[in-house]
């Protein structure tokens, strides 16, 4: 939950010159040295003797300034929550079919809405929290995320569930323990809240306070700036329709996998878990790659100075006519009835290329956008993204009844044929369309 004002912070210069505050040392000569020396300890500054900043470059007490080892290991302790967050949002998909039969529901729609509506949280939830995060820091944030959603969790009383709950759990104790804040402005806060109190000076602030904003101030920015970055950047607004596509294909097949593979190569619910390893094993080669050749491919021109933000589309270009493909590929050989693997093989370029199309297209937005909007165009991408997500595979039960698994998957293949000159269309028209539709943030 990053945002542009945390980036700001992070950037801004530190002023190294401490001096001592005039209510706990009395009147003090301004070129003293020593003054200066003992006043270091408060963590105030020679420009303002009332602004609480950091103990010198090397303050201990700054996360920047932590050992290697410390930040691995809250590295570690964000990545479980990813891990479980994710497993949250797809382990239920190969049991919604045994749901709905328990629980006599009679509708595709809504037995597919039990597993998308959790990704309807990822719409709402940043726009609520990420103010939240910047008013409270991040920490507390994190911590009482956990514990909802190991309560709610618990009151889905099926085994399922119950695996994601241990995990939920084991997570929210490791974080508790291990996890410190981290955001600057308000370890900040409560530095100068302890000098506050120590000293009597009820002046004294953190140096960050003034360019932070109130709750109303966060909570409108957190909802207008991607709104309006959407509306107003013809960029912004068709990279986030075309990624927001792709996510949905990704949930489609999510939702749709049991009844496929059940329905026709007869796997069991437990067995139908691995039909994923295709397109999980897919989305994993596509983060090594994009590790691997993303900086690669951001060469700077001779005579440039900067790399150009489209520079980061390249992958986006190579790899958007093989979407396609493996629809096609996956649902004809599952027409067919072929041997399973052959699906799941389609299911595997699928994963690569969709992945390696949502992530470079995020930290183009990142580029294009700067420090001051990048998280507000992230945000408005990642709002249309999990709306997509939540309501495209809706259609994907009565699309393949209809249709069946190879005309079904032949239509959604034409319509990413329709998107295949998006990727091309940025990278050539993307810094022209940039200067021409500028935002005002």
């Amino acid at each position: 939950m990053s945002s542009s004002s945390e980036q700001n912070y992070q950037n801004s210069p530190v002023i190294t010159h401490p001096t001592r505050d005039s209510h706990e040392c009395g009147e003090a000569t301004e070129n003293s040295a020593g003054e200066e020396e003992k006043a270091s300890h408060l963590g105030l500054t020679v420009s303002d003797p009332n602004s609480v900043n950091w103990d010198g470059p090397t303050d201990p007490a700054n996360p920047r300034n932590w050992k290697r080892g410390r930040k691995l290991i809250h590295i570690l302790a964000l990545s479980a929550i990813t891990l479980y967050a994710n497993l949250a949002a797809i382990m239920f998909a190969p049991a919604a079919q045994q749901f709905a039969m328990e629980f006599r529901v009679t509708s595709g729609i809504v037995a597919t809405l039990t597993v998308t509506i959790f990704i309807l949280g990822f719409a709402i939830g940043p726009l609520l929290l990420a103010p939240m995060s910047e008013l409270y820091g991040r920490l507390i944030i994190y911590h009482v995320c956990n514990v909802v959603h190991f309560a709610f969790t618990i009151g889905c009383w099926r085994w399922t569930f119950w695996l994601i709950l241990i995990l939920s759990g084991a997570t929210s104790l490791l974080t508790l323990i291990v996890m410190r804040e981290t955001y600057e402005p308000a370890l900040l806060e409560r530095k100068a809240a302890r000098l506050r109190k120590a000293t009597g000076n009820s002046e004294l602030r953190a140096q960050t306070s003034n360019k932070r904003l109130n709750s109303r101030q966060l909570l409108g920015r957190a909802v207008i700036r991607p709104a309006k970055i959407l509306l107003l950047s013809p960029i912004a607004l068709l990279l986030a329709i075309y990624t927001a596509f792709m996510f949905g294909l990704v949930y489609l097949l999510f939702t749709t996998f049991p009844v496929v593979f059940q329905m026709t190569y007869g796997f069991s619910i437990g067995i139908t878990g691995l039909a994923y390893l295709g397109l999980g094993l897919g989305m994993m080669l596509s983060l090594i790659l994009f590790g691997v050749l993303s900086d690669r491919l951001l060469h700077q021109p001779r005579g440039a100075t900067i790399a150009r933000p489209e520079l980061r589309l390249l992958l986006m270009v190579w790899l958007s006519p093989v979407v396609p493909i493996g629809f096609f590929w996956y649902g004809w050989s599952a027409e067919a009835k072929v041997h399973w693997i052959v699906p799941i093989l389609g299911t595997f370029f699928i994963g690569i290329t969709i992945f390696l199309i949502l992530i470079p297209s995020l930290i183009y937005l990142i580029d294009a956008f700067g420090p001051e909007a990048a998280a507000s165009a992230v945000a408005g991408n990642m709002v249309l993204r999990s709306l997509f997500g939540t309501f495209i595979p809706l259609a994907g039960p009565y699309l393949y009844k209809s249709l069946g698994l190879g005309w079904g998957n032949s239509l959604l293949a034409f319509i990413s044929v329709a998107f295949v000159p998006v990727p091309f269309f940025f990278y050539k028209y993307g810094e022209r369309l940039r200067m021409r539709f500028p935002v005002d943030y």
